[in-house]
């Protein structure tokens, strides 16, 4: 069961976001890992006004932040580096899952005035969910050929790569790719840090089966009226990517073979 640390979101009639908004900048960190209802969580803060909300689906289609990750993370144990925050976050109020996760801290003290949710799930169910899907796009784990072929020829999927390796080398960033007893461990740890480290008035542990309430409260919004809260499974359509990039890699190779 999630606990909550319960907190006064309103002063004087005014959710405490809406002197975040005011100022500009993230008005929501999401300090969860990916496959714990993070993109139902992105949705239903859309819903609330909250969007739009930065997830991995955002740094897929947008090769400069990419770039910008990359560089961030490379440049991470630099105490003169100074990231920009502003060219990845200014189109956006709200941030969810991989990559921003893994520098909540570095967000935290970039805008002060942000609420913090960790969404959080059972550590084997998580597992299961990640090895269905995550770790399959790790090197040694690609399914088939087929995938292997696809990213090898992406240039998107290179830049991603080289962002995710720049990301692993980050000290005590809670790595998804490793075997079960070690993630699970990894996964354990990031929860109890988070726990640890915000401060209590700006945090929210919550699993998206507990729904608007928690949320509604610890915003300072109303509950949306006779909608249900965003059940956002993407398992399957990761998957489908999959077979797409299956399907791709085993066109583009027998493309290759019958020109040489």
């Amino acid at each position: 069961m999630t606990h909550h640390r319960k907190v006064n979101n309103t002063q004087g009639g005014q959710p405490d976001l809406t002197r975040a908004a005011a100022g500009g900048g993230l008005q929501v960190i999401g300090a969860g890992h990916g496959r714990t209802g993070t993109l139902s969580l992105k949705k239903a803060l859309e819903h609330l006004g909250m969007g739009p909300c930065y997830h991995m689906q955002e740094v897929l289609v947008r090769p400069a932040h990419q770039a910008l990750w990359t560089d961030i993370a490379l440049n991470h144990s630099n105490p003169q580096y100074k990231p920009n925050w502003h060219a990845i976050f200014q189109d956006f109020k709200a941030t969810v899952d991989y990559p921003s996760f893994v520098f909540y801290k570095e967000l935290m003290a970039e805008y002060p005035n942000a609420k913090v949710i960790l969404t959080t799930r059972d550590p084997e169910t998580w597992w299961a969910s990640i090895a269905a899907t995550l770790r399959t796009f790790q090197p040694g784990c690609y399914p088939n050929w087929g995938v292997w072929v696809a990213f090898t020829l992406s240039p998107t999927r290179r830049r991603v790569s080289r962002m995710k390796t720049a990301i692993e080398q980050v000290p005590d960033w809670p790595h998804v790719t490793l075997e079960h007893d070690e993630a699970i461990k990894q996964y354990k740890r990031h929860v109890a840090g988070v726990r640890a480290t915000v401060p209590a008035d700006r945090l929210l542990v919550f699993q998206a089966s507990e729904g608007w309430e928690p949320l509604c409260a610890f915003l300072g919004v109303p509950v949306p009226k006779d909608i249900p809260y965003p059940h956002a499974n993407d398992t399957a359509l990761i998957q489908k990517r999959i077979q797409d990039m299956s399907r791709t890699g085993q066109i583009q190779a027998a493309s290759i073979l019958s020109v040489t």
